[in-house]
């Protein structure tokens, strides 16, 4: 069951990995495009780098992608529940329930998140610009000189595009796997929760630690010493070091009574 859910995950996954990227990568070109980098040298760089963008780009560019691909994964989530269970299709909520239950989470989401998590990306850029220009220092260069080669460099998409992927598998692991939390809350389906990963050689040992671990439906996995209620789950601390880049997902076993139907919870 577990590598059937891991390969739907997947699938879904790098589709809409790849429409984030893309717009990501347009969110880093325009953020750029403001920066006046005739005045940049060493010491003002990083000031005039985030006086001069906006911020703003990247939370409307994350919301965004968090909207389209919770949404779209939630109700394809909330579709199987009720498409391998065609008998019992009348005890489901119809889908309004989960777009109102989705739309009120991403809403607290980006209130809770957007002013320290979003905000750090062109702080993170103005240091790369400033990690840069450092490179200069070495090879005597004037400050002219400085200026072309940043401008040169910034404008080259392999300087910003392993953040760019960085940002949109994690921003798109988190919106899928808090969208199937909604669905499944939703569709009122009693059920037990088990941790899937990749296991590809490239998972953090926490991570490979947690696979196939079964918690209840309200209860919390413990990752790394971190209390998780899905992979990517912000909600109670966990530190980046358990989340960035992070590919797994959860899969849902349902709970049933001794005629093997579903057990509801209302």
């Amino acid at each position: 069951m577990s590598d059937n859910i891991y390969q739907s995950f997947i699938q879904h996954h790098n589709a809409y990995e790849a429409k984030a990227l893309k717009q990501i990568i347009i969110a880093i070109k325009d953020f750029f495009s403001n920066i006046p980098f005739k005045n940049l040298n060493f010491e003002n760089a990083k000031n005039i780098i985030l006086l001069n963008g906006d911020e703003d780009l990247f939370i409307k560019t994350i919301f965004k992608i968090h909207y389209k691909t919770g949404m779209a994964y939630g109700r394809y989530i909330y579709s199987q529940f009720k498409k391998e269970n065609p008998i019992q299709i009348k005890k489901y909520k119809p889908l309004p329930f989960f777009n109102e239950a989705f739309q009120s989470y991403i809403l607290s989401y980006f209130n809770l998140y957007a002013g320290t998590d979003i905000r750090s990306i062109p702080e993170s850029l103005a240091d790369n610009v400033v990690r840069e220009i450092s490179n200069g220092t070495f090879e005597n260069e004037t400050i002219e000189e400085m200026q072309k080669r940043i401008y040169r460099t910034i404008n080259k998409p392999d300087f910003y595009m392993w953040q760019a992927l960085r940002i949109a598998r994690t921003e798109v692991s988190a919106a899928m796997n808090y969208s199937k939390e909604i669905a499944g809350n939703v569709s009122g389906v009693l059920f037990d929760k088990v941790w899937i990963g990749r296991n590809d050689g490239r998972e953090r040992a926490s991570h490979i630690a947690m696979n196939g671990k079964k918690v209840s439906k309200d209860e919390e996995f413990e990752v790394g010493g971190y209390k998780m209620k899905y992979p990517c789950d912000r909600s109670s601390g966990v530190p980046a070091r358990e989340i960035i880049n992070c590919r797994c997902t959860y899969g849902f076993e349902a709970k049933r009574d001794e005629f093997g139907r579903l057990i509801f919870t209302d």
